[in-house]
This record gives C-alpha cells, structure tokens and sequence, in this order.
C-alpha cells in the first residue's frame, strides 16, 4: 500500500496518470455476486414506488389463485407472487386460462407463452429456471415474479430466497387465521422504510453568461470564499451523480434539481428529474442568492416535496445499492452521520469563513438549549425532513432571516443542515447512523490519485464526494483536463454493471 502512495505521489497530476487510471479501471469489477442475497435474483432488486404500485396490483390479481400467497417484501422490492411446490402446476394451468396474462422466463432473452405446455414446470420447481406472470406484451419492470416454496419434511414450506420476514410457511390446509397473520408481518416490521424518500440537489452552471455578470454585479458584497469560482464550476457531475444514484437507489421517489433560472441537459435522465427555480420557493425579498445556506435554507418550502429528503450536491456519487434505511428509520426519523473531523474552539483566532459560520451555528444552538457537536457532518447526502425545518424557522426566524439576506456566504450564517441536525436529534427526530462506506476525494488535488486508484482497488463506497477544492496549494494542484479525466473515469467505474 505504501509503495502504491509513493507511485501515486510521482505520477499524480501528469500526463502518465492517465494511462494508469485507463489500465486499472478498465481491470476493476466492482459489485461481486458473492456480496448479494442468496436466493431468486428478485431478492436483491429495489425497484421504483411507481412500478412497486403497478407490480402490487397486479398480484392482487393472482392472488386471485387459491393458493398463491402474498410474499412478505420490503416495500422498496420487487413482490413477488408465493406458490407451494405442491401447486405449481395448478397455479400455471390457472394463469394459463386467463388471456390477458402472459408467462415469462427471463434469461438470455425473454421469452413468451405458455410454460405449462414447454414442459419447464420441473425446473421452476427445482430453481434451475425463474417464471414471471404479467400482462400481454408487458415491459421486464412490470412483471411479477413466481416465487416457488419447497416442502420441508415437517410438511411445511420454505422461502427460496430471504425475504426479510418468515422462513417457513405453512401447508395450505393450515389454520386461516395464523396464515392471515403470515402475510401481514411485513406491515408491522420494524425493518422497513414504509414512506417515499426524495432527493433535492442543488446545481448552478457556473460558465453561464447571464448567470456570471448576475453574480459579478453582487459580488462585491461578499468575501472571497462566497465568490470562489471552484464553489460554482460544473464538469457535467449532476449527469454522473443522479446516474449512479438512479443505478443504486432506483426506489427513489423524485429527483428535484434547485437551480437559478437555468435548465442543464441531463440527456436520458431528464424525464426523472423535476427541475425548480429558486422563484417558486424563498421569498422574492432574498433573491437572487449565490449562498447555499440561504437555497439549503427555503428547501421545505418546495411545493410536493416529500416529508423526508436528503438534500446533495452534485459532487455526490453512489458505489453500492443503497435502501432508504441508509438514512431513515421506519418512524422517518435520520440517521445523521459526522466524521472524527472537529471544529476549532471558539478561542481560535483567523478561522476561516466556513468554520466560523459553523462555529455561530454551533453557539446559536447551544444558546437555544439544543444538544449540539464539534464534528463535521460526513460530506454526503443529508437526511433532512420538512417538518424539522418548519419548527426550526419557528425556533430560529429571526436568525435565518438574517442568514437569507447574505447574497453569499459569510461568517454571521446559521449553516442550516448543522442546525436541522441539532435540532432533530434534541427533540428526538433524528439518531445517530451506523457505518455507510464513504470515501472523501479531493478532486482536483494531484495528491489525491492514491485514493482515486484504490477505488479500482477494493470495492467501492456507498458514497463517494468528488469534492473540488479553491483552498489548496498551487503545488498541489491537478490540471483541468486531469481534473476532468478524473471525473469520467470514475463515475465510469461506478456505473459498471
């Protein structure tokens, strides 16, 4: 590993970088199946609400089979649709004799019609073959899938697969009442997230024109952090974050993209993506802003904004498949997470202006009585709720509203995630989060490559924050065409199936 640093510290920033990134990464097979479920491949799909509903109602509709059973699911997995090994045969006749229904077996191919009459019931039965029922001429993302159970010799049935509830089922001829009970656990289950989840990132395009000489003719009332132009440069990110971030939390509810009257072409990933201009939510008196603590601050008021959120720049990217639990506990409460890195005290002379403001925040809390920390937020996704940012303008108005007439940032700010968090896990809204595998990466450092190599390396993070930082040394420095190489590269990399 240390040899590897010190390659990583010859070579990061020049021309050779380029072909060690293009020789590793190409070699990098993230994802192995051996860290999946084991059981049907549907055990380890999360699957959009909207097609989670359509796949609902249409094994209502098979559980018109008097032995066809609801699976106990997660809500944010695929259901399937349960039949004993005993019924297999009828259950396929059965479906057989409904002509809006269509047998499916997904391989190499899909392939359509009836299995009944293509002699495979044997192989469902054994697990070699998986069957799906849908509608005629249904999309793979519609259809329901035929769960087989096998008799045990206690006479019971056993899930082919873990399904986050029972193991075993009991003969159809059992009592009804205890079956009733059976298929209802998954309601109760302290385990699930029963609530949509949406994501809100915030975007500027910072090589706009328009929305330059905007900012340049504000811009004398800032420091120079406020106006750093690192703070507003865009390399295309949001494509590979909301691209990741779709590959890996494909039950995400909806996508909101806060921006200043501007629009980014997001190709394929448009249609998921709800873009809402800084006009339709924070007061007119505030506008126009280039602070994100003022954006971050109004984000409760975005019309159909789901209760909990997690508010993320674009700098956010997504390793591994993720489950709303990540981030949310089946009561909505957060899960908020902070890193070993610490604020310095209050007696510290020349900090600079981002721990100064966290520093007032911190103090404004203390003085509310709020229980409050010195540790950094981890720089990811933020689990945020709409109803923890009503009671803190009730609690704080005055000061965010003097916070909200700050163009950019500036040391006297309330950074309002710091104080969500204070003020959620004071009141009992929020609690601390377990491990999520994270990787914090300075872009545009040459320093960074020995990180950059080692997601090739091991298996990626959860969360990866490709952050690009103004505050470093020159020396240090990575061009903007190593900067960018970087970026495709890895996003690249997390993409891969």
């Amino acid at each position: 590993m240390k040899s590897m640093q010190k390659i990583a510290a010859i070579i990061g920033g020049t021309p050779l970088e380029r072909f060690v990134l293009q020789a590793l990464f190409s070699m990098a097979k993230p994802g192995k199946k051996e860290q999946q479920v084991s059981g049907p491949e549907w055990v380890n799909q999360r699957i959009h609400p909207d097609e989670h509903k359509g796949q609902l109602k249409l094994r209502s509709r098979l559980l018109g089979f008097e032995g066809a059973f609801a699976v106990p699911v997660s809500y944010w997995q695929v259901a399937p649709v349960g039949v004993r090994s005993s019924d297999l045969g009828k259950f396929l006749e059965w479906v057989d004799q409904h002509a809006e229904f269509e047998l499916v077996t997904l391989g190499h191919s899909m392939l359509r019609g009836s299995l009944a009459s293509r002699g495979d019931r044997k192989r469902i039965k054994q697990g070699k073959e998986f069957a799906y029922v849908g509608y005629k001429n249904a999309t793979s993302k519609t259809l329901v899938p035929i769960e087989v159970w096998r008799k045990t010799p206690k006479g019971n049935f056993a899930s082919s697969g873990w399904n986050g509830s029972v193991s075993e089922l009991g003969p159809l001829t059992a009592d009804a009442s205890l079956l009733s009970l059976d298929q209802n656990l998954a309601q109760r289950s302290i385990h699930d997230v029963p609530f949509a989840v949406d994501a809100v990132y915030l975007w500027v395009d910072g090589s706009d024109p328009k929305w330059l000489a905007k900012k340049r003719k504000f811009s004398s009332e800032a420091d120079s952090h406020g106006t750093s132009d690192s703070r507003f440069t865009s390399r295309n990110e949001l494509y590979f974050s909301i691209a990741t971030l779709l590959k890996n939390a494909p039950w995400m509810n909806r996508i909101w993209l806060v921006t200043d009257g501007q629009t980014p072409d997001l190709g394929d990933l448009a249609d998921r993506v709800t873009v809402v201009d800084h006009k339709k939510f924070i007061p007119k008196e505030f506008l126009p802003t280039f602070n994100s603590h003022v954006i971050t601050s109004h984000l409760h008021r975005i019309k159909g904004l789901a209760e909990n959120f997690l508010y993320l720049n674009d700098d956010i990217l997504f390793g591994r498949p993720l489950i709303p639990s990540a981030w949310f506990d089946s009561h909505g409460r957060c899960l908020i997470r902070y890193t070993r890195t610490t604020l310095p005290g209050f007696s510290v002379g020349d900090a600079d202006v981002i721990h100064l403001a966290r520093q007032h925040t911190v103090q404004t809390a203390i003085s509310a009585g709020l229980q409050i920390s010195m540790r950094s937020i981890q720089h990811g996704p933020h689990p945020m709720r709409k109803s923890t940012m009503e009671q803190m303008w009730n609690r704080f108005d005055d000061e965010l509203t003097a916070t909200s007439r700050n163009r950019f940032r500036t040391q006297a700010d309330l950074v309002p995630e710091w104080l969500h968090n204070f003020l959620a896990y004071s009141t009992g809204d929020a609690v601390m989060g377990g491990k999520l595998t994270y990787s914090y990466i300075v872009l545009n450092a040459k320093s960074s490559l020995a990180k950059i190599l080692n997601l090739a390396l091991r298996r990626p993070p959860s969360v990866v924050c490709l952050n690009d930082v103004s505050e470093i040394a020159e020396s240090d420095r990575a061009s903007e065409q190593i900067t960018e190489y970087r970026l495709t590269k890895i996003a690249a990399l997390l993409l891969k199936a």
